[in-house]
């Protein structure tokens, strides 16, 4: 499996197509596609076990900065994504 270790736990699972950040034997995840110039963010999922810990939104966090740190374009396809997008931007 490829992956990228971010120091808050998060990696990037490039074989799976997604950030996943694993707790407790649960794992929380953030699919996505890399298309030319785009990082498109299709769908957050947080187990019921791991909710009410912000985990979604520092799955986020963590793909807009990998987006910007790789030059590419977020595009949303989540509405977890949509929702975060309208409160705080795109940073």
């Amino acid at each position: 499996m490829s992956e990228r270790r971010a120091a808050h736990g998060i990696r990037d699972n490039k074989d799976d197509r997604r950030f996943e950040l694993q707790i407790d034997g649960h794992v929380a995840f953030l699919d996505y596609e890399r298309a030319n110039k785009e990082l498109r963010l299709l769908h957050t999922e947080v187990p019921p076990e791991l909710q009410g810990r912000g985990l979604a939104t520092q799955l986020i966090r963590h793909a807009i900065d990998a987006a910007k740190h790789e030059k590419r374009e977020v595009v949303s396809m989540c509405s977890a994504v949509d929702n975060y997008l309208a409160k705080h931007g795109q940073g």
